[in-house]
């Protein structure tokens, strides 16, 4: 049985890896960006560095959430399969039943949330290429350090359609059911722009 504390802590959980894939992906945007031109040239080993471990946090994080591993506690598909196949708590179906009295967009049946992991789903497989490559990544790169990195390669842009993805999974799911929507904008603050800027002083 799926039980709100549940779905909170589901919740929780996948904020804390949506929060680092928000900021990895940004600084991989600031590091290729024309910008930073002069920061690449001038301090390549530094820039180097920072590439190649924002690059393994971001993989490694994408892969928590999009793999499909017993080992992983937490993903996209095993959410999806729980709210599709176990019946809801009490507490859960109260907060369906009181945003049926709200004029925003939430969910307001378990039907409701079958839709959503539907178009989940069908996105998911949409994605699917750029998901293998994650996994590969992860599996057969960063996890074992083969250095054939080019293999798997996964572009910056491609990244970031991911973790849009990913950020719009977590909206369409926990903040139509708890009618509070994550800003991740916000993780900009967080991101290397002002210390490049300072570098470059």
């Amino acid at each position: 049985m799926l039980t709100s504390n549940e779905l909170k802590d589901w919740g929780e959980d996948l904020k804390s890896i949506l929060f680092d894939i928000n900021i990895t992906t940004n600084n991989l945007y600031i590091l290729k960006h024309e910008n930073s031109n002069s920061f690449r040239s001038q301090h390549s080993e530094v820039y180097l560095n920072l590439w190649y471990q924002q690059y393994f946090i971001c993989i490694i994080q994408l892969a928590k959430l999009f793999s499909v591993s017993v080992q992983q506690k937490r993903n996209i598909s095993k959410l999806c399969k729980k709210i599709t196949i176990e019946d809801f708590d009490d507490d859960l179906n109260q907060i369906l039943l009181l945003n049926k009295t709200k004029m925003n967009d939430v969910l307001k049946s378990k039907e409701d949330f079958i839709l959503v992991v539907a178009e989940i789903t069908l996105e998911m497989k949409n994605k699917s290429v750029i998901i293998e490559k994650i996994k590969s990544l992860r599996d057969k790169v960063f996890a074992h350090t083969d250095p054939n990195i080019s293999e798997y390669d996964i572009s910056v842009e491609d990244l970031i359609c991911l973790k849009d993805f990913a950020n719009k999974i977590y909206n369409d799911i926990f903040g139509k059911i708890f009618d509070e929507y994550y800003p991740f904008q916000l993780t900009h603050k967080y991101d290397f722009r002002s210390i490049i800027e300072a570098f470059m002083k």
